[in-house]
């Protein structure tokens, strides 16, 4: 999905795949009150679809780092929904796909009793659909068209109708399936029986009980009694990650197309234009910004308030001498307030790397390392610009010295491989 949108009580969630996962969260305007961060150079994560509960905890899908992350209404990470995937050898290298695991959690929904859904899934996938507790454990995999063992086509969007049921996006079948929330399965729609839909990938349900889906070919609403297909909107719209129905608004995440990066619109159920909350990651970035000014030393330490302004404008703006330039003063106010930063020392030698002054990226990706010998990240960093700047013969002992730590990384082994 590439990104996710929820919205709750005057407040709006958006969540973006920036260098790391990264959930902005406004007021309807778009002024920025709360960002909340996770992963790690170490730590691959992503962000597809949100949801919140009714104690106004936060939860996000992570496609990227493989779980569904559990965030309390401060922000504050609480815990982890899904067991991890793991791979077995038994007849090569497969994946294991059982109940409980989340293979590339893509969209949530939750309950009135805490009850979470998860689709999951890029491709093929028989665990597609799974329900957990309030309390995490698992609870059901749910049957693509109630078969069992039957597959579904990488599945995305999860909506909840007020009566209870759930509807799906089956992408890849280019159709939507309604389950009961014991994981009967209660109607589909889509070919062959009604008008096509091409792979759709988010849904939310109108006050009315008919559908907007987002498709490739467009937002539409599809009648909930005959399926019947109309355009949402007259609006031109770029590529939408995702749809949200609050208290008789609909709320549109916009992305890439136009130059913008991420757009946040409103609409009445009619398909009116209502207004934009971000126009534009200039536009965010100046929110983001005016918030992380405004509680630095208050609710935010100032190392993290410098850190996250550098991270805006080295990662979300287009990249520039004037923006790198801002970014790596950012990073050196962090490092002077918390030297010791070592997520901040990355990003700085990643600048510093773009700016042309190799050396000194060097130098911090080394101080790093002796800090971390075990992060392969970090080593696989230095080795790459030992590589790029003549330095071959060390980034090949750089990566046997890693090795002999971890003998059984695969990960710095295909890169030595690479040099040889």
């Amino acid at each position: 999905m590439n990104g996710g949108l929820v919205v709750g009580e005057e407040r709006l969630f958006f969540g973006l795949d920036l260098v790391r996962g990264t959930v902005f969260q406004t007021d309807p305007s778009g002024r920025v009150s709360r960002m909340i961060e996770f992963g790690s150079s170490s730590e691959a994560s992503g962000v597809g679809g949100l949801a919140l509960d009714a104690r106004g905890f936060l939860y996000v899908a992570d496609p990227v780092g493989q779980k569904l992350r559990v965030f309390d209404p401060e922000g504050v990470k609480s815990r982890v929904i899904g067991e991890e995937r793991r791979l077995h050898l038994a007849g090569g290298l497969q994946l294991v796909e059982r109940d409980g695991v989340l293979e590339d959690p893509n969209d949530v929904a939750v309950d009135a009793e805490g009850n979470v859904y998860v689709a999951c899934g890029e491709q093929f996938i028989v665990h597609g659909l799974q329900k957990f507790s309030a309390q995490g454990l698992h609870v059901l995999s749910f049957s693509s068209l109630g078969e069992p063992g039957g597959t579904f086509g990488g599945p995305r969007g999860l909506a909840l109708d007020p009566d209870g049921t759930l509807w799906l996006c089956d992408t890849q079948f280019h159709r939507l399936q309604r389950f009961g929330q014991g994981g009967q399965f209660l109607d589909v729609m889509g070919p062959p029986r009604d008008e096509p839909l091409v792979s759709p990938h988010a849904v939310a349900v109108l006050p009315d009980g008919d559908l907007l889906v987002a498709q490739s070919l467009g937002l539409v609403v599809l009648g909930r009694e005959d399926a019947r297909r109309r355009p949402f909107t007259n609006r031109p719209l770029a590529r939408v990650c995702d749809v949200c129905c609050w208290a008789g608004t609909v709320w549109i995440l916009e992305r890439e197309i136009g130059g913008f990066g991420v757009r946040v619109s409103r609409f009445d159920v009619e398909g009116n234009f209502l207004g934009v909350a971000v126009s534009g990651m200039r536009d965010l970035v100046g929110k983001a910004s005016a918030w992380l000014k405004a509680e630095m030393g208050r609710s935010l330490p100032h190392s993290r308030a410098w850190h996250r302004l550098g991270v805006l404008h080295h990662y979300v703006l287009p990249e520039s001498s004037s923006n790198l330039k801002h970014a790596e003063r950012c990073y050196r106010k962090s490092l002077q307030a918390e030297p010791a930063g070592f997520e901040v020392c990355l990003d700085l030698a990643e600048v510093l790397t773009r700016r042309g002054r190799p050396q000194e990226a060097m130098r911090l990706y080394r101080e790093s390392l002796e800090r971390r010998p075990e992060d392969e990240s970090v080593r696989l960093r230095l080795a790459l610009l030992l590589c790029r700047t003549g330095g071959k013969p060390q980034a090949r002992q750089l990566l046997l010295a890693g090795l002999d730590l971890n003998p059984e990384s695969d990960l710095l082994r295909g890169e030595l491989d690479r040099l040889a």
